[in-house]
């Protein structure tokens, strides 16, 4: 008796799955293949937990889609103190960048608990403002630039978000982000390695000279992170970065 009750609970657990996963594809219909929002899923009648009840390929294939490039690409990183589960408590302390090409470069302290005793950090607003700069001295005269960062949906873009928030800064519509480990996965997706996608872990497989003791500043992560993306599109035959395509003011609280 006990154990037919427990084949029942099994079939109407599975049901109750289908059923979850075939709302979800409503959601997703209305999605851009290159770009997730909250508001399709509000606009489906979904709540924010829908995405995640998706298995780990679907995502990766929606997140991951081919996307047009309109602009140049930068690398940063950025070091901070605080959690990334709340971005709002963080504080940048270094903030670097590095054209895709390597021919322009950026490196600044943040005035903090951290860097208060060094002679170079300034103040969030004068750092973040002269980055700006930099930025669009970069893009030129192209539409946008695209800021790539590893795991960059889900740690760097809020912390830059809420970091020049709270220093009184906008944030251009011109500045968009991509996750370079998204990039990774998916066109590592039907490797029999089980590579690991951690930034060293990455650098060593593709033969990037890599200084453990060097981690952890902003200007020689994305150094890294730069040669790792070059040497990755060398040699899978990709292009240097693909994916989901968001404004930093805009991104999803799914992702």
């Amino acid at each position: 008796y006990s154990r037919s009750w427990r084949i029942v609970a099994r079939y109407a657990n599975i049901a109750g799955r289908s059923i979850s996963l075939i709302w979800s594809y409503k959601g997703l219909a209305m999605i851009s293949r290159s770009r997730l929002s909250a508001s399709c899923f509000e606009q489906a009648g979904l709540g924010f937990r829908t995405l995640p009840s998706l298995p780990r390929f679907i995502r990766s294939m929606l997140l991951n889609d081919p996307a047009d490039i309109h602009g140049p690409l930068v690398v940063f990183d950025m070091e901070w103190t605080g959690d990334t589960k709340n971005p709002q408590r963080t504080h940048v302390y270094d903030i670097a960048g590095v054209s895709i090409d390597g021919a322009s470069t950026y490196q600044s302290f943040v005035f903090t608990m951290c860097t208060g005793a060094m002679a170079e950090a300034r103040t969030a607003a004068e750092v973040f403002k002269e980055w700006l700069t930099w930025l669009e001295q970069v893009k030129g005269d192209q539409a946008c630039v695209y800021l790539i960062a590893h795991n960059a949906f889900r740690s760097d873009a809020p912390v830059l978000y809420h970091n020049m928030l709270r220093a009184g800064v906008s944030i251009p519509d011109w500045l968009l982000v991509m996750d370079s480990l998204h990039h990774f996965r998916y066109h590592q997706r039907h490797s029999k390695d089980k590579p690991r996608f951690d930034l060293q872990s990455m650098a060593h497989a593709f033969d990037v000279e890599f200084e453990p003791g060097c981690m952890h500043t902003a200007q020689y992560d994305a150094m890294v992170l730069q040669s790792v993306i070059c040497k990755f599109a060398t040699a899978c035959n990709v292009p240097f970065i693909t994916g989901a395509v968001h404004q930093i003011n805009k991104l999803s609280a799914m992702l």
